[in-house]
């Protein structure tokens, strides 16, 4: 696996794109994929410190696990993300 850029590990909020995944324009630099783990068990996240094989997650699609930036503004009836 890759090795994540300690200077992300300062402000992590700054760097997790907003929304439901581990992208949008960028790819969240926490997110990985383990190699030596089959699929859909591949996924890891380097801020929480766990991956797809501990908990049943879904890391390997880039669903976000760690809560982070991931507000959706329901009542406009769309996928719109509060700031």
């Amino acid at each position: 696996m890759k090795t994540v850029d300690p200077k992300y590990f300062i402000n992590p909020e700054q760097h997790i794109p907003k929304g439901m995944y581990c992208y949008s324009e960028k790819k969240c630099p926490f997110w990985d994929i383990d190699e030596s783990k089959p699929y859909q068990e591949n996924g890891y996240c380097h801020l929480m410190k766990r991956g797809d094989d501990e908990d049943g997650g879904l890391l390997w699609d880039q669903v976000k696990e760690c809560d982070i930036n991931d507000e959706i503004d329901l009542s406009k009836g769309d996928d719109t993300y509060v700031d």
